[in-house]
């Protein structure tokens, strides 16, 4: 349990009887923000609100991949069987539960609630948010030869492939972003510069007129379903320290930020970024 962690008074009678079952080595719970007051912090509270959703998701096919330090169990038996955390892994808490999935064990993830304070200033979260993202790098690469191979079906074939294919969907909306965003400007820009030299006010002259198109669509469509999504997963964790408005900004403005952090970070890994 970390220092700033605040479990509801029944989190550890709600976590320890699903070591019942015996291939069960890890007990996660449900991680909310504490101090949710400020602008950013109502921010992660939508945001680890729908963490604690999918990590509830992933536990019907076995693939929960990280036991978040703020409050998880461990059957104290699995350290003899695997080893104890990696010192040299920037999170510790996804490596040690790669671990336990890939020696054929289970995590569960018990209905408690446990408050956590989230970085209340940008510079403590980019800096928090550039170690995740390093430690899952650190992971998938200390752990890609059960890559869609033989072993635990959970592992090999949900939480690598996941991964995986989360950093090509980042990468590739930031390239598609980047191009487009590019192409608009050069585009206008050039009509602008033409129209001057022409002896044409582009401005008084002409009315620019948005077209929609296919990339529009598409995005409309990945919209409704976030929004749809986001319903669903605050109403099943019955989160109401947000509203509206704050949505309307995580999903036009927070989450457009990460492709940008993700990018940073791995330029950072690949210059041997260590530091914890």
């Amino acid at each position: 349990m970390d220092a700033d962690s605040f479990p509801e008074k029944n989190a550890l009678m709600q976590s320890i009887p699903f070591f019942e079952e015996k291939d069960v080595m890890a007990v996660t719970t449900k991680i909310y923000v504490k101090n949710y007051q400020s602008f950013l912090g109502r921010l992660q509270a939508i945001e680890y609100a729908l963490i604690a959703w999918t990590r509830k998701l992933s536990e019907y096919i076995e693939g929960i991949y990280v036991t978040p330090g703020p409050f998880a169990l461990y059957r104290k038996d699995i350290f003899k069987k695997i080893g104890y955390f990696d010192p040299n892994n920037a999170t510790e808490d996804i490596e040690i539960a790669w671990r336990i999935l890939s020696h054929g064990f289970k995590i569960k993830m018990s209905p408690a609630m446990v408050y956590t304070y989230a970085p209340d200033k940008w510079k403590k979260w980019i800096r928090q948010r550039v170690r995740w993202n390093i430690g899952g790098f650190q992971t998938t690469v200390k752990y890609k030869s059960f890559f869609l191979k033989k072993g635990p079906s959970n592992f090999s074939l949900y939480v690598l492939p996941f991964f995986s294919l989360s950093y090509f969907v980042t990468f590739l909306s930031l390239g598609l972003f980047v191009y487009l965003f590019y192409f608009w400007v050069y585009n206008n820009v050039s009509f602008i510069i033409n129209a001057y030299l022409a002896g044409l006010d582009p401005f008084k002259n002409y009315m620019f007129v948005f077209l929609p198109d296919l990339f529009l669509y598409f995005s409309t469509i990945l919209l409704a379903a976030a929004i749809f999504i986001i319903y669903v997963g605050m109403k099943d964790m019955k989160m109401k320290q947000t509203n509206w408005p704050f949505i309307a900004f995580y999903l036009t403005f927070y989450i457009t930020i990460f492709p940008f952090l993700m990018l940073y970070s791995m330029i950072k890994y690949a210059r041997g970024y260590k530091e914890w």
